[in-house]
């Protein structure tokens, strides 16, 4: 079976704090990390970023149920926040929630309709529903915003 390849996008895990200063700029993704957001959250509730980050550190050790909600509440903090959306996909992608994926996908999408990462992840959700049509239209999409990114010549070719 044909396997995509997939980007990532290294700089989106931990943002640049808008709520503040960051805790964790040079921190790995440990355990550490886990207890210096759950400190931020509790001395910032309402910072999106801080609750992304922790989304994050979660996924980073597998516990995907907890990043889900971390994400959801970034969300809930700041509903046009494409990165969070873009995050949660990703997470529902990961544990086969593909019709979730495509949601956070989409939304991210019409929030930012330049997203080519985003286009090319949604691509990937269709392919795995064997939405072939779906995919190739997104990884087209994905093409004409970024024609240098070779994995998405290579996932469109694959479908």
């Amino acid at each position: 079976m044909l396997q995509l390849t997939v980007l990532v996008r290294p700089y989106l895990f931990l943002k640049n704090n808008r709520c503040g200063i960051d805790p964790l700029v040079k921190t790995s993704f440990e355990q550490s990390a886990t207890e210096k957001y759950k400190k931020a959250i509790d001395f910032e509730p309402k910072c999106a970023n801080y609750h992304n980050n922790l989304g994050v550190c979660y996924e980073k050790n597998n516990q995907n149920d907890e990043a889900i909600e971390s994400y959801k509440k970034a969300i809930e903090l700041d509903p046009k926040d494409t990165e969070c959306l873009y995050n949660l996909g990703l997470v529902y992608f990961k544990i086969n929630e593909i019709d979730s994926a495509i949601n956070c996908f989409t939304k991210t999408i019409s929030l930012n309709p330049n997203d080519n990462q985003c286009f090319s992840r949604l691509g990937n959700c269709y392919f795995q529903k064997g939405k072939y049509h779906e995919a190739i239209k997104n990884y087209t999409k994905a093409m004409e915003l970024d024609s240098t990114n070779y994995f998405f010549y290579f996932n469109r070719a694959v479908c």
